[in-house]
């Protein structure tokens, strides 16, 4: 493009600096967006290596598990499993129901 096809528009002063300032908002929305980036990416680093040793260690408690077991004796296949827990609710239910009974007792001597 020959220098006098150019076509020149008068700016104020004011409206330059308006300009310019706008430029330099965006320059620093984009380097603290960029900032930011960096740091998420390094905390995504830092959770992947985490999580992988995290990985790391529950492999070997289970293999240290397995270790262990090998090392009980094996029970009967009637006594393994868990236990009843239907007698155990009851049990709390009637403790429950024997505790109210008390405070509600207490609560008439209170009267």
């Amino acid at each position: 493009m020959p220098i006098n096809d150019l076509e020149y528009v008068g700016l104020e002063h004011s409206q330059v600096n308006f300009g310019k300032k706008n430029i330099l908002y965006m320059e620093m929305e984009l380097l603290t967006a960029l900032k930011h980036y960096t740091q998420f990416k390094k905390l995504r680093k830092q959770e992947f290596a985490l999580k992988n040793l995290l990985q790391k260690e529950i492999f070997q408690i289970k293999e240290e598990l397995k270790k262990m077991d090998n090392y009980l004796p094996n029970l009967p296949s009637s006594a393994k499993g868990i236990p009843n827990l239907n007698t155990s609710l009851k049990k709390r239910d009637t403790l429950e129901d024997e505790i109210n009974e008390i405070k509600r007792q207490i609560s008439q001597l209170d009267n």
